[in-house]
């Protein structure tokens, strides 16, 4: 059972989660410095990965009870649909993710970051159900990619931001919102590598997606446009270094981050010409690496 249970929770895909949060937390120690609180660092970790994997087994739990999984040949193993759990199990699993991520929120928002922290808290709960459970599952009406760029993005690192800061103004200035853009772009790829991949069984299926809603070739171009918009913001840095004639170990860290697109050059190459199949299942690993990568390195600029 814990075999299939890992195999629903999707363990390669919980490094998106965590890569805003380590970024979160670079650029929190990055404003306070020596009065940043280590003790406070590991809680959205667990939070994060317990809310993305509530998330991918309520998608398992719902994609398999509606039959949208039947459709599907080249994603992951889904155990609903493969009867490999019941969904009674599945349910018993989210639920339990949901609820052991709300009594670490409880926690620190009655301990430390008080209701704003609560109530954002919530929401993320309320959206890894809402995703793809309930009446109206969002993922099912194209809002994958937006909801990717908003929750791995600003409400994942501005919110473990604010947890260090508890300052709203420090947690949603310019920079830091550009940041949350710029790694919530390269969830948003994620995303629109996925429904690439599934776009002529979601048609069958019924299930709009944004690569549904657009013509093959249009569908393509998402991946690499939201994998452009992330590289934005390091490119902007470096030039002003060049401006500012400022070189330093900082410098070097912003090349090596704007080297990332064409070392994982394989996403363009898989996502632009390659037809769907299982090679797209690769582009997503790639781009799940190139994910946590971006994020490790803009952590470690911020922290210089």
């Amino acid at each position: 059972m814990i075999k299939h249970l890992l195999m629903a929770i999707r363990p390669k895909t919980l490094f998106a989660g965590i890569g805003p949060v380590i970024l979160g937390l670079a650029l929190a120690h990055h404003t306070l410095g020596p009065q940043f609180n280590y003790f406070v660092a590991p809680w959205p970790f667990l939070v994060a990965l317990l809310l993305q994997a509530a998330s991918n087994l309520i998608n398992d739990y719902y994609d398999g009870k509606s039959g949208v999984d039947q459709h599907r040949k080249f994603g992951p193993a889904r155990v609903v649909a493969q009867g490999l759990l019941t969904a009674k199990q599945v349910k018993m699993a989210f639920l339990t993710c949901l609820a052991l991520a709300f009594s670490i929120g409880v926690g620190l928002s009655l301990v430390r970051a008080g209701w704003p922290l609560f109530i954002l808290g919530m929401i993320s709960i309320l959206f890894a159900y809402l995703y793809t459970g309930g009446p109206f599952p969002l993922s099912h009406y194209a809002m994958g990619e937006v909801l990717a760029l908003i929750f791995f993005g600003p409400v994942a690192l501005c919110g473990t931001m604010y947890l260090e800061t508890l300052s709203w103004q420090q947690s949603l200035n310019f920079y830091v919102i550009a940041n949350a853009i710029s790694c919530g772009s390269l969830a948003s790829a994620i995303m629109a590598i996925n429904n690439l991949r599934d776009r002529e069984s979601d048609l069958r299926a019924g299930k709009l997606t944004l690569a549904t809603l657009l013509t093959e070739q249009q569908a393509r171009l998402l991946p690499p446009c939201f994998i452009i918009i992330t590289f934005w913001l390091p490119l902007i840095l470096f030039f002003q270094t060049i401006w500012s004639n400022t070189w330093g170990l900082k410098s070097i860290v912003l090349i090596l981050t704007l080297s990332l697109p064409f070392t994982f050059y394989k996403i363009f190459r898989i996502c632009l010409a390659t037809p769907s199949g299982p090679q797209h299942n690769q582009a997503l690993a790639l781009t799940g690496k190139l994910l946590f990568l971006y994020n490790l390195a803009m952590a470690f600029y911020n922290l210089l």
